[in-house]
This record gives C-alpha cells, sequence and structure tokens, in this order.
C-alpha cells in the first residue's frame, strides 16, 4: 500500500479512527475525507505524509477534538510541506484558538 497515491474515503460515516499506520503511505497525493463525520482525530503519523498535496477533511465534525488536540493536529497538518489543497468546510470551531503554519 506504500504505492498508494490517491484514497478517497469520503461518506464513510461509521468510521471512527484513522490507523497511525497512515503515517507509511509515503507516495500519497489526494485524500479524502470529507463527511466521515465520526472520525474523532487524525493520528500524529499524518506529518509523515510527505507527498500530500490535497486534503480534505470538510463536514468532519469531531476530526480535531478539543483545544489542545488542535493545537498538535494543526501542527502536524502544517508539516506537510507539499499541501496545496487543504479543506475544511463545514467544521464548527473557534477560529481564534488556532492557526495553522503553513510554508511559504
Amino acid at each position: 500500500m506504500e504505492a498508494l497515491i490517491y484514497l478517497d474515503l469520503s461518506g464513510f460515516e461509521n468510521l471512527e479512527e484513522l490507523p497511525k499506520s497512515f503515517g507509511n503511505l509515503k507516495s500519497l497525493m489526494h485524500l479524502d475525507l470529507s463527511n466521515c463525520r465520526q472520525v474523532m482525530g487524525i493520528p500524529e503519523a499524518f506529518s509523515g505524509l510527505s507527498k500530500l498535496q490535497y486534503l480534505n477533511l470538510s463536514h468532519c465534525c469531531n476530526i480535531f477534538g478539543d483545544d489542545l488536540q488542535i493545537r498538535t493536529k494543526a501542527e502536524a497538518i502544517g508539516n506537510l510541506k507539499k499541501l496545496r489543497y487543504f479543506i475544511l468546510s463545514g467544521l464548527i470551531y473557534d477560529s481564534s484558538s488556532v492557526s495553522i503554519p503553513f510554508p511559504t
């Protein structure tokens, strides 16, 4: 599975957890998790997705969890140097509590 470049899990409403092994998908360039409303977070191993260019987390209501988890997850996402498309529509959170440091 390390050669996988496109993964669309959108609409998997019963998906609650992403495996830590997601970080092993070194070739992954496109990941769509939109409408996975039950997912309760993203593994820190996400920062290992070094080729990821597209990430859709829209309507993943529980993806970031509490304020501390938001900061931790934001750091992992901020380390994705090749990320060009990051979609977060449909999330409800206090935007003043998080900033994601993207490379310029």
